[in-house]
């Protein structure tokens, strides 16, 4: 990668992301984890910070929305929220309607059976 300066991730980026791999000293690290949790906790104060580094270090919105929707879709898959909290989380983090949400949950439903 190399410098870009138009909102793609750069070299700079993917070394900063690397590093803190490296410092994290966790083999499962992720640099959305921090978002992920903050979602999930709904400490909307962590989720912005977490959200702007991401954004700062060349990460799109787009990513981040997809990391959000696959974080609340486990999370509710896996019986750690319910249905009306999934669809909050959707609404609140991911700015969908409450039919986009529901119609997201939906779509989770049919793929896990």
């Amino acid at each position: 990668m190399y410098l870009t300066g138009n909102g793609e991730e750069t070299a700079v980026d993917d070394a900063y992301w690397t590093l803190q791999e490296w410092q994290s000293g966790n083999p499962e690290y992720s640099k959305y984890g921090d978002l992920k949790e903050a979602v999930i906790k709904a400490d909307g104060a962590e989720f912005k910070q977490a959200k702007a580094e991401l954004i700062e270090h060349g990460v799109k919105e787009s990513s981040i929305r997809s990391e959000i929707t696959k974080a609340v879709k486990d999370a509710y898959l896996n019986g750690e929220l319910s249905l009306t909290e999934a669809k909050n989380k959707l609404i609140l983090y991911n700015g969908l309607s409450a039919s986009e949400a529901f119609d997201k949950i939906k779509e989770w439903k049919k793929e896990a059976k």
